[in-house]
């Protein structure tokens, strides 16, 4: 059976109806466990938690699925319709957009959207109860470049060595006043 990860209740749909496997991505913004048990009855094989959740969130839920939560990776900050900076949907190259605090951001420009990155990855060390806690390692390369290639970043992973720079996200702080049941 072939794979694929939903970031969408459309491509969840679209992808039962051509016979995939469904994994809900964390586009599906899955943060408690009602989400869990309708993406359990709904068809979808296991889901990358919502990225707002903290640790000890995401080890409260109910889990009707395997739940994941992402290791390491750049994740979107911003989804646009409209290029930045006045490109056009023409333009397919990576650029940077820079913050007040010379953060630089990658804009990454496809057909019809643009995505911005967050200046830092998000990195979270690995628990050595992870299996208890059926919790799965998500690991996503999206805008590493030739100087942070795969190889060095997998063996910083394994290792459980630092970054330079990097970002917990919300799993150290979470969402306040949320319910995960």
């Amino acid at each position: 059976m072939s794979e694929l990860l939903a970031h969408n209740i459309a491509a969840v749909y679209i992808g039962r109806e051509l016979g995939y496997n469904v994994h809900a991505g964390f586009g599906m913004n899955l943060a408690n466990s009602w989400s869990l048990k309708w993406a359990k009855d709904y068809g979808i094989a296991d889901a990358e938690v919502s990225v707002e959740l903290s640790e000890k969130q995401i080890d409260h839920l109910k889990k009707a699925i395997p739940v994941g939560m992402i290791r390491y990776g750049y994740l979107p900050l911003m989804i646009c319709r409209n290029a930045p900076a006045g490109k056009n949907e023409t333009c397919k190259t990576d650029e940077f957009l820079q913050d007040r605090k010379n953060e630089k951001f990658r804009v990454v420009t496809k057909e019809s959207d643009t995505e911005i990155y967050n200046c830092v990855p998000i990195l979270m060390p690995q628990r050595e109860k992870e299996e208890k806690r059926r919790v799965f390692n998500i690991i996503r390369f999206s805008v590493e470049n030739s100087v942070d290639n795969k190889e060095k970043i997998l063996e910083k992973l394994r290792e459980n060595r630092g970054f330079e720079r990097f970002t917990h996200g919300l799993y150290t702080r979470g969402v306040k006043n949320f319910t995960i049941f």
